[in-house]
């Protein structure tokens, strides 16, 4: 089983996502992505939990 990679990216201005963990629609200045693919963006507080999950 291969662990999931997650990174933080900060936009210059606030940009709507819609978080692929939580669902959540939001606009935000810090975005991760999983596993580098820009589909799968996950937002600040999921980053946060899944960050303490993963070590």
């Amino acid at each position: 089983m291969t662990a999931l990679r997650l990174q933080l990216h900060r936009f210059d201005r606030k940009t709507g996502i819609a978080c692929s963990r939580c669902g959540t629609r939001s606009q935000t200045t810090a975005v991760a992505t999983l596993d580098a693919d820009r589909t799968r963006l996950v937002d600040r507080g999921c980053y946060d939990a899944w960050s303490k999950q993963l070590g």
